[in-house]
């Protein structure tokens, strides 16, 4: 519908209003390299959501499997690169202190498993585009985040977090239209059909 590419395109005008105002003048020229790993990401990132709408049925089993394969094979393989790593001159474990394990753990638990499932979930429930726009409101978060914490917000901030908020709700409200409307105007009503078939049958 209109309203969800409007809102798309507001998602999008967000995140380059953000890039304008982080966009330090004395920083690195811009490298095509980078433009390309950014379009690589995002053609993987729509990859991966189209089969989590298309194959996945229960996110909770989906990653639980998941994390189990990742643990089973990639943990034997980091111990052995670290074990072996000229970085560490003794056993790797040894450098883990109690606040680095309760950091691992806490972001083990709510940057990759719950955040994950909520947003699997997500696209299951509505669509991968509302799930998409959805992840653009890490920009006004980490906008009310800086004010929380005391660090200065620029007004390319305040605008990109303006317009990606309305761009989320836009696609919010034209998915929900989507739905709303008849798959079909011409086609009877369920009732009626029922009706006359009923009404062939005593005949």
């Amino acid at each position: 519908s209109a309203k969800k590419w409007l809102g798309v395109l507001l998602c999008i005008a967000g995140a380059v209003l953000l890039l304008q105002g982080d966009r330090a003048p004395s920083g690195p020229a811009p490298s095509w390299v980078g433009d390309l790993i950014c379009w690589l990401s995002a053609l993987f990132y729509s990859a991966y959501v189209l089969l989590v709408r298309a194959l996945v049925r229960d996110p909770l089993q989906f990653f639980s499997f998941l994390g189990a394969y990742v643990l089973l094979l990639g943990g034997p393989a980091v111990a052995l690169l670290l074990h072996f790593s000229p970085a560490y001159a003794g056993p790797f474990w040894a450098s883990f202190s109690p606040e680095v394990l309760w950091l691992l753990l806490l972001t083990g638990l709510l940057d990759n498993a719950l955040s994950q499932f909520f947003w699997a979930q997500g696209v299951l429930l509505t669509s991968p585009t509302v799930a998409t726009a959805g992840l653009g409101l890490t920009i006004p978060l980490s906008v009310a985040s800086d004010l929380l914490l005391g660090h200065s917000v620029g007004p390319w901030q305040y605008a990109a977090s303006a317009v990606v908020g309305v761009g989320f709700l836009l696609v919010n409200l034209g998915h929900h239209a989507a739905k709303e409307e008849p798959a079909d105007d011409n086609a009877a009503p369920l009732s009626e059909t029922r009706q006359e078939a009923a009404g062939g049958g005593r005949q």
